[in-house]
């Protein structure tokens, strides 16, 4: 701007209008979100806007991301157009056309302050300098309708937002309050309310239910739920929630909801994020946080029982030598019978697994067929107990598949012996695991502790393939054995029907 030849007049009303383009920035930002020009056009973060856009879609969000990425901040825009009423022209996701009552729940007190609370209304002192403009926060005197949270100075609990219907005209107040996650989930309960965000993933799955539970039929509409979130949980319940096989599922959309969907945003997915930044940052982080903290992926939570690069273990499909010695171990269930086969470079010491069955709600008798297909003198390590209640219950199983024509010994069941002889054995490279074994995969990437008894497995998983591998490691080497090891004739007479057309790599 060329000032020269300016009276000091005009300089001075200059001055005031640089003020005030000044303040409207300070306390209207929300017209300045998201722009449609300029380095951070909102067309740059295209994995934001399609997070916002499925809440016309879907009831239920998660926005699984890296650190650093404008998750919260992306949270805290939607929250405000959702409490103001003032949806830009361009917005494609959730509308309400009259006055909402809120939730905003993060980790402690002092998260939702130096985070949320400043994103929102701005510094304490200094209410309407964020996102919310400040004169949706004031009431006909000029006064700001709020109440503090004990216990957290300059904490806001709750407050009134200004709510504008689609002409621009004021037609009530909504109202948001805030939670906290250490406050229990059964804070959590009784209320309806039509929107509830949850900054960070709640340790405790409970509090995700009762959230998702607030937020059905509100006022004859279902209400909305979004989690924004980096997943240092590792594959946490509510991970797993969104991304039921540990993987993230195909178009976001959850393949048993269709009111779930999720996505996963990483560094390389914003413009405002420099290299030589993310070089520095990731530098800082340890090997098991790096994942998660500059892509958005659970690969190393602190619940995760093998935090271990898959990258580390999977090896592509091979020809198994007739020399490597094979077994395999079994575990039995209704829901799901398991069994994974396992062959051992005698060179190395290498133990790889080459091949898996994985299949419920069947007789025994179509589960030892189809275990025998892969080699019917290959000896099996079944669970000691049979997925019975007692050992001699599953020797009773044992016998019956035996009767079956399964070739099978009784391994060890010492769960956390074995849990860490499998760990030892992938961190040494003494195990690998074909890239084939898609069930097994699975459980590896969801297998994890009891968050409220970090030394034994949580209840309830799916874990059949890794007890199975379990039992397998257990006695392998007193039970594996190669064909060769047969009688001439008896090995003929084995496989020379069973064999024909099937694939030497996986026995199937």
């Amino acid at each position: 701007m060329n000032l020269q030849g300016k009276s000091q007049a005009e300089l001075l009303e200059i001055a005031k209008a640089l003020d005030r383009l000044a303040e409207d920035k300070k306390y209207n930002k929300l017209d300045y979100v998201f722009p449609d020009k300029g380095p951070y056009r909102r067309e740059l973060y295209k994995k934001h806007m399609e997070f916002m856009s499925k809440g016309a879609t879907h009831s239920r969000r998660g926005f699984i991301a890296a650190n650093r990425i404008g998750k919260s901040f992306t949270g805290a825009y939607e929250m405000t157009l959702h409490l103001t009423g003032l949806y830009p022209k361009w917005w494609e996701g959730r509308r309400f056309t009259r006055p909402i009552n809120a939730w905003i729940a993060g980790l402690t007190g002092t998260q939702l302050r130096e985070a949320v609370q400043e994103l929102l209304f701005g510094n304490f002192a200094d209410k309407g300098s964020g996102i919310i403009p400040k004169y949706c926060l004031l009431n006909d005197k000029g006064d700001f309708t709020t109440w503090n949270m004990p216990g957290v100075p300059n904490l806001v609990g709750a407050m009134l937002v200004r709510h504008y219907n689609s002409l621009g005209v004021f037609d009530g107040w909504s109202k948001v309050e805030f939670k906290t996650y250490d406050q229990g989930w059964e804070k959590y309960q009784g209320a309806k309310r039509d929107v509830i965000w949850l900054d960070e993933e709640p340790e405790d799955h409970r509090i995700y239910s009762e959230c998702a539970t607030r937020t059905a039929g509100v006022s004859g509409e279902e209400g909305i739920m979004y989690c924004t979130f980096t997943p240092l949980l590792g594959y946490s319940d509510v991970v797993l929630g969104f991304m039921p096989n540990g993987l993230m599922p195909e178009n976001g959309q959850h393949p048993d909801s269709e009111n779930k969907w999720v996505i996963c945003a990483t560094w390389d997915d914003v413009p405002h994020l420099s290299e030589k930044w993310k070089k520095e940052q990731l530098a800082e982080y340890s090997q098991n946080e790096r994942e998660a903290r500059s892509r958005g992926v659970p690969t190393a939570g602190s619940g995760r029982i093998f935090p271990i690069l898959e990258e580390d273990i999977i090896v592509q499909p091979f020809r198994i030598p007739e020399y490597f010695p094979r077994a395999y171990g079994l575990d039995f269930g209704w829901h799901c019978t398991a069994s994974i086969w396992g062959a051992k470079d005698p060179r190395t010491g290498v133990l790889y697994l080459y091949s898996e069955y994985y299949r419920g709600k069947q007789a025994p008798y179509v589960h030892a067929m189809a275990i025998k297909e892969r080699g019917d003198w290959i000896q099996g390590a079944a669970d000691p107990a049979g997925g019975q209640s007692s050992v001699k219950d599953g020797s009773k199983l044992i016998e019956e598949y035996t009767n079956l024509g399964l070739n099978l010994i009784a391994g060890t069941n010492t769960i956390i012996a074995g849990i860490n002889k499998l760990y030892n054995m992938m961190e040494s490279g003494q195990l690998k695991v074909f890239s084939t074994l898609q069930n097994w995969l699975t459980e590896y990437r969801t297998y994890r502790y009891d968050t409220r008894d970090p030394n034994n497995p949580a209840p309830n998983q799916k874990d059949h393939a890794m007890d199975a591998t379990r039992y397998l490691i257990s006695i392998f080497d007193s039970i594996a054995q190669i064909e060769e090891d047969l009688e001439s004739e008896d090995r003929f007479l084995r496989n020379f029907h069973k064999n024909q057309g099937r694939d030497r790599l996986t026995g199937y």
